[in-house]
C-alpha cells in the first residue's frame, strides 16, 4: 500500500516562504559584539564560550522548530488529503475486495465501428486480468464480483481468484441493465459488512458516464472503517453518438382516420450532422427528414404517421446512419384507436334556432364528406331518445359520447330518465342555450347544475370568459384562451350552483360561465352563453368554441385501456381492458415469435405475475391462439440512461461527501484505461497535521522557556 498526499487548495503553497521569516529574522537581529580586552574577567572566558555556544545551539533549534510551525500551518490551510492504492504484494494484510462491474445501458458503446467489442467486454477483461494478479495479496484475502444488472445473485467471497476470474470470462449478458448503481452498491456494503479482513476495498469498473451514479448520496455512502474505493474507467474520452431520446404518441387516437401525430426527441453527442427517421408498421416503412443536428443538440420534430384501423397498433422508430451505440438508436410506440364519436344533438322538431346551425356545423360540416368527419352527428327528436337508448343498451348500438341538448327542448319524464341513465353510463351531456327568447330551461336538466330557476341577464357592457389557471390538456388552454377573446352581450345566470357542480371557467366578474356536475360514470356540463351574434361571439370568432366542443367530445372517450409504454425492468401489473377478468393471457415478445409466447393467468383483470419487460420492443396480449391482438405495451429505455454525460469529479465529490475523493480523469481510449482513486482512509489527514501544529506549538513554548532559563543558570 502506498499513499499520496493531495491539497484541496494548493495555490497556498506558496504561503510556505513564510516558514524564511524565522530565519530572516535571526540573521537580521543577530548581534555583533565589539572585542573588549577587560583583565578582571579573563579567567571567565572559558565559561562564558561555553554558555554562548549552548546558546547558539538553543537558537538554531528554536529557528527551525519556528520554521516548522509556520509550514505545518500553511500545510493544513491547503487542505490535506490522503489517497491511498492497493499493489500487487501490500504486505499490509489480507484485504476484502468486491468488484462492481457497471452493466448499463452506457457500456454497450462500442469503441469503433471495426469491432464488435463493447465497453462491458473490455470492463470484464479489466476485472479478469486483476483478478488473476490477486493470486499476489497476502493470505487470508477474499474477492466478490458484484454485476450492476443481477446485484442480489452475488453467491459472497471467494478465496480462489483464478475461478472468480473464470467466472466473469465466461458470463454472457443477454439482457442490459437500466438501474444505475444504487443497488450494486448496497450489495458490496452488505458483503463488506460482514467480512473479517482489516482491509476492505470496493473497485467499479465503469464507462465514466454520470447517469449510473445517479441513485447514490450520501446515505449510499455509510461509514465503514478502513474502506478503500477505486474507480477504474474504460470508457472512450470523447464519445460520439447520434440517436432518440424520446418517442411520443398519444395512447389514443380517435376516429381511426385521423393521421397519428408521434413526437420525436433526437440527441447529438460530440457530433453534427443531418439524420433520418425510419417509421415502421406492419412492414411498411415511412423515412422522414433530413433533420440537422449541432454538436451536443436536443431537437424534437413530428411524423405523421398514416391512419390505422381500428384496434392496437405499434409501430418502431429508428435513427439513420446508424452509429457506435446501439440502445438509443430506436424506440418503440403503441396507441389504440377507435370508430368516430358518436353525438346525439337533441332539439324539437323543425328547429331552425341560430344556436342550433352554429354548433351543429362546428361538430359536423354539412359540406365535408363523410371520410373526412372527426366524429358522427346523429339528430335526434326527443321522442326518439327513449327507444335510441333501449337499443345501446341492448348492445344493438354504440352509446353515444356526447348529447347536446339545446335549452327550450321540451322533454318528458321517460326521456330525461333516459339520458340520465345514458350519462350515469359514461355519456356526457351537454346543455347549450338557445338564441330564442325564454328558452332558459332545459326542461328540468337545470336543478341538476343550479338550485333556482335560470334567468337571461342583459349586460350593460361586453364581458369576457376568464382563461382558467391551467386546463387539463393543451387543446382545453388553447380553447379557454381563444374564448376569452370573445365578447359576450347576453349570458344565462344559473346561480346559486348545486352543491358538487364545479367551474370551469368563468366571466371577468366571477360568474360561472362554464361549469360541470359529475353523474355516476359519466358528467353534465352546462354553457351560459349561445354563439349566436345576439348573444357573444362565440360562433363570429368560432374558433375557440370549435375547439372546446371537440375536446368535450375526446374527454368523453376515455383513456386508452388497451395499450400501455413501460420501461425496463419496471414490474407492471397493468389492467387491459381487452382481456378476460380470469384465465389465462399469451404475451408474444418482441419479434412476434409464438414459440416464445409466456402465458400468464389473470385473476379480476390483475395479473398474477408482472408482465414481462426484459426486452425492448412491442410486446403482444392475446387470449387465444389467434394473431389477433387483444393489447399491446411497449418497453423502452429509461430516457434518464439515454446520456452519455461524463462523470464530473467535482460534483461527484459532491455526491458522495463525506467520502475523501481523490478523483482522477481516466477517460482514454480503452486499451489504455487507467484507474481512479477514491478513498476513504482511516487516517484523519487534517486531523494529524492540526496534531502536529499543536505540538510545534507547545515544543516552541517549552524552547522560549528553556532559553529564557539560561542567563540564570550561568550565573
Amino acid at each position: 500500500m502506498f499513499a499520496v498526499i493531495s491539497w484541496t487548495l494548493p495555490a497556498l503553497a506558496w504561503g510556505l516562504l513564510a516558514t524564511l521569516l524565522p530565519l530572516l529574522v535571526h540573521l537580521l537581529l543577530r548581534p555583533s559584539p565589539r572585542r573588549l580586552r577587560f583583565p578582571p574577567v579573563t579567567l571567565l572566558r572559558p565559561a562564558l564560550v561555553t554558555g554562548v555556544r549552548a546558546s547558539r545551539w538553543r537558537n538554531l533549534a528554536l529557528m527551525l522548530w519556528r520554521m516548522a510551525l509556520l509550514a505545518a500551518c500553511v500545510a493544513l490551510l491547503a487542505g490535506p488529503q490522503c489517497a491511498s492504492s492497493t499493489v500487487a504484494g501490500d504486505p499490509f494484510g489480507p484485504r476484502a475486495t468486491v468488484f462492481i462491474i457497471d452493466e448499463s445501458v452506457s457500456m454497450a458503446y462500442r469503441p469503433g465501428f471495426e469491432s464488435n467489442t463493447t465497453l462491458l467486454d473490455l470492463a470484464r477483461g479489466h476485472v479478469r486480468d486483476e483478478l488473476l494478479t490477486t493470486r499476489h495479496w497476502p493470505a487470508g484475502s477474499a474477492v466478490a464480483v458484484v454485476s450492476s444488472a443481477r446485484p442480489t445473485e452475488t453467491a459472497g467471497f471467494t478465496a480462489d481468484f483464478e475461478l472468480a476470474a473464470a467466472a466473469v470470462q465466461s458470463s454472457q449478458q443477454t439482457t442490459w441493465n437500466a438501474a444505475p448503481l444504487g443497488q450494486a452498491w448496497q450489495r458490496s456494503q452488505s458483503l463488506l459488512a460482514g467480512a473479517s479482513q482489516p482491509l476492505r476495498q470496493i473497485v467499479v469498473v465503469t464507462d465514466g458516464t454520470a447517469a449510473a451514479w445517479r441513485d447514490l448520496s450520501r446515505d449510499a455512502t455509510e461509514s465503514m472503517p478502513r474502506l478503500q474505493i477505486r474507480i477504474v474507467d474504460v470508457g472512450v474520452s470523447q464519445p460520439t453518438n447520434l440517436g432518440i431520446t424520446a418517442a411520443d404518441v398519444a395512447p389514443r387516437v380517435w376516429p381511426s382516420i385521423t393521421v397519428v401525430p408521434v413526437e420525436v426527441a433526437l440527441r447529438s453527442t460530440g457530433l453534427a450532422g443531418n439524420c433520418w427517421v425510419v417509421a415502421t408498421r406492419d412492414g411498411d416503412t415511412q423515412r422522414s427528414g433530413p433533420f440537422a443536428l449541432g454538436v451536443d443538440e436536443q431537437r424534437t420534430v413530428v411524423l405523421e404517421l398514416p391512419p390505422a384501423d381500428v384496434g392496437v397498433h405499434d409501430a418502431t422508430l429508428s435513427v439513420e446512419p446508424a452509429d457506435l451505440w446501439a440502445p438509443d438508436q430506436t424506440r418503440h410506440v403503441v396507441w389504440q384507436t377507435g370508430p368516430l364519436p358518436v353525438v346525439w344533438f337533441v332539439e324539437s322538431d323543425g328547429s331552425a334556432d341560430t344556436t342550433s346551425l352554429i354548433v351543429r356545423n362546428l361538430l359536423a360540416p354539412e359540406g365535408l364528406a363523410p371520410e373526412r368527419q372527426r366524429l358522427r352527428l346523429r339528430r335526434i327528436l326527443p321522442d326518439e331518445v327513449v327507444p335510441s337508448a333501449q337499443a345501446v343498451w341492448d348492445s344493438d348500438a354504440q352509446r353515444p359520447h356526447l348529447i347536446a341538448l339545446l335549452s327550450g327542448t321540451t322533454l318528458d319524464d321517460q326521456t330525461q330518465a333516459a339520458l340520465l341513465a345514458l350519462a350515469e353510463g359514461g355519456s356526457t351531456v351537454l346543455l347549450i342555450p338557445t338564441a330564442s327568447a325564454g328558452a332558459e330551461d332545459w326542461s328540468g336538466f337545470h336543478s341538476l347544475v343550479c338550485e333556482s330557476e335560470p334567468w337571461v341577464e342583459e349586460l350593460d357592457a361586453a364581458a369576457a370568459i376568464r382563461v382558467p389557471p391551467a386546463a387539463v390538456t393543451p387543446a382545453l388552454n388553447a380553447a379557454y384562451y381563444e374564448l376569452s377573446q370573445c365578447a359576450i352581450n347576453r349570458r344565462i345566470r344559473i346561480d346559486p350552483l348545486a352543491g358538487d357542480v364545479s367551474v370551469l371557467a368563468a366571466f371577468t366578474d366571477d360568474v360561472p360561465a362554464i361549469v360541470q356536475r359529475p353523474l355516476g360514470a359519466g358528467r353534465i356540463v352546462a354553457l351560459t352563453t349561445a354563439p349566436a351574434p345576439s348573444w357573444s361571439e362565440l360562433g363570429i370568432r368560432a374558433a375557440g368554441l370549435l375547439i372546446w366542443l371537440h375536446a368535450v367530445v375526446d374527454g368523453t372517450l376515455g383513456s386508452a385501456s388497451l395499450v400501455q409504454s413501460f420501461v425496463h425492468g419496471q414490474q407492471p401489473r397493468t389492467v387491459f381492458a381487452g382481456l378476460p377478468d380470469q384465465g389465462m393471457v399469451g404475451v408474444d415478445p418482441p419479434g412476434g415469435d409464438a414459440t416464445q409466447r409466456e402465458w400468464i393467468r389473470v385473476r379480476d383483470g390483475v395479473p398474477r405475475q408482472p408482465w414481462p419487460t426484459s426486452s425492448i420492443g412491442s410486446y403482444t396480449l392475446q387470449t387465444s391462439a389467434s394473431d389477433e391482438a387483444a393489447a399491446r405495451y411497449a418497453v423502452n429505455w429509461p430516457q434518464e440512461e439515454l446520456d452519455l454525460t461524463p462523470l464530473n469529479p467535482d460534483a461527484l465529490r459532491a455526491q458522495l461527501a463525506p467520502l475523501r475523493i481523490e478523483f482522477e480523469d481516466a477517460s482514454t481510449e480503452p486499451a489504455a484505461a487507467s484507474v481512479s482513486i477514491m478513498t476513504r482512509t482511516w487516517l484523519d489527514t487534517r486531523a494529524i497535521f492540526g496534531g502536529l501544529l499543536l505540538a510545534l506549538f507547545v515544543g516552541e513554548l517549552l524552547l522560549t522557556v528553556w532559553r529564557g532559563g539560561t542567563p540564570d543558570a550561568a550565573q
